[in-house]
């Protein structure tokens, strides 16, 4: 029963995370994501603003993890490619 209650928890901070992620997504393709506030991400993503903090501890860090998560499925996808075409890898 408290194993079902902690991965509840963490399934729903990750939900929580990704709501933050995507509304800075969704806010920073119309302004810019240097003009975003955590207050406007927050609001966008459907949390109270001092829930972000259990998240993330700026918005430097959210920009960071955005990066991150794009990088990696940019890498992943090229990845795929190589695998899919080896004429791609060198060697």
């Amino acid at each position: 029963m408290v194993l079902r209650a902690t991965l509840e928890k963490k399934e729903e901070k990750e939900r929580v995370r990704l709501a933050l992620m995507r509304a800075a997504l969704h806010l920073a393709a119309s302004h810019g994501f240097a003009g975003l506030g955590l207050r406007e991400v927050s609001r966008e993503a459907g949390i109270a603003p001092t829930s972000f903090y259990r998240h993330f501890t700026d918005m430097e860090e959210l920009g960071m993890a955005l990066i991150r998560e794009h990088a990696g499925r940019a890498l992943r996808a090229l990845g795929e490619r190589a695998l899919a075409s080896p004429e791609l890898v060198p060697g």
